[in-house]
């Protein structure tokens, strides 16, 4: 009799919980919304669901792999250039390197340049994921006004209307 009367109470709990867990005076964003703000303008998916301090993150994980894919991409050109030109016996630009180290420069950059690549389209994946699931938990109560106590013995659930 006691353990179906706390299996009553907790369940009576858990509802009561699950009930009051979203703020009934925030209405909550669209997640297409804002996916698709983000998709369009990266950090305009935030900018929506008002989380401004995390535009100047995404914009300089992206200009960083901006940056580095450039870089990688203008060495890759130098070292595949003189390459040619050796191939078609013309005077290359680095006569003092041999025709392997030349490949090696070549696959080294573009690798480079593949992971620099990636590393960019990752961070645009994760700003759209970013917005999305913050619009999707735009509308839950996430203040201090919840909380869970646990102790030795007992275990008790309080939460202020």
């Amino acid at each position: 009799m006691n353990l179906r009367n706390s299996l009553i109470c907790l369940g009576l709990i858990l509802i009561s919980a699950a009930s009051t867990a979203q703020n009934p005076t925030t209405k909550p964003k669209s997640p297409k919304t804002a996916g698709f703000l983000s998709a369009l303008i990266p950090g305009a998916g935030q900018l929506y669901n008002g989380k401004i301090w995390k535009i100047p993150i995404i914009y300089v994980g992206i200009g960083a792999g901006a940056y580095l894919t450039y870089y990688n991409w203008n060495w890759y050109s130098v070292y595949r250039r003189a390459y040619m030109d050796r191939l078609a016996g013309k005077q290359d630009a680095f006569p003092q390197l041999s025709d392997e180290q030349l490949k090696q420069y070549i696959l080294y950059y573009r690798t480079n340049m593949e992971w620099s690549l990636a590393f960019t389209f990752i961070i645009y994946s994760l700003n759209i994921l970013d917005a999305v699931v913050d619009a999707h938990l735009s509308g839950f109560d996430v203040s201090d006004r919840l909380a869970i106590k646990i102790g030795i013995g007992r275990v008790s659930l309080s939460w202020h209307l």
